[in-house]
């Protein structure tokens, strides 16, 4: 079992905010599963700023460690646990997802992004396919809160 305390308080060097494709809120998948069976294909540019410009994010977070991280997060793909676990989940007698999104998910990757410094704030901007940019949300939000 993972102490996450202990990990906070001592973390280790190449301790990765994102370990897994899982470390990610299930509505991702299940909007996924939306996306990929309703619009598959679909090129979308997806970007994030913040809102709140008085909060000076580029001078509190670090770039390279921000950029590690994200680095980090597009290597990482879905294990045969994690889709065995997707698999398994049984909602209303039936299974949740389709054994064609399972495969897309098992091949699936994040795609490159651009991250760009404008004055105290970052712009962090990808774009493909609908289904392979939306993860990206969740996980870019949990790297940088997280950092």
């Amino acid at each position: 079992m993972t102490d996450f305390v202990g990990r906070v308080k001592r973390p280790e060097q190449n301790d990765w905010i994102i370990r897994s494709l899982m470390d990610n809120d299930f509505y991702k998948l299940t909007m996924g599963y939306f996306i990929f069976t309703n619009y598959s294909g679909v090129h979308v540019r997806f970007r994030i700023i913040n809102r709140h410009r008085h909060v000076p994010i580029a001078r509190i977070v670090n770039e390279n460690e921000l950029r590690t991280q994200l680095d980090h997060a597009m290597t990482l793909r879905y294990r045969r646990t994690d889709i065995a676990y997707l698999r398994g989940q049984n909602v209303y007698q039936d299974r949740m997802f389709s054994e064609a999104y399972l495969a897309f998910l098992a091949n699936d990757s994040l795609p490159p992004y651009t991250l760009t410094r404008v004055g105290d704030q970052y712009e962090f901007t990808t774009e493909g396919p609908w289904e392979s940019v939306s993860p990206w949300e969740t996980i870019f939000l949990a790297i940088l809160s997280e950092l």
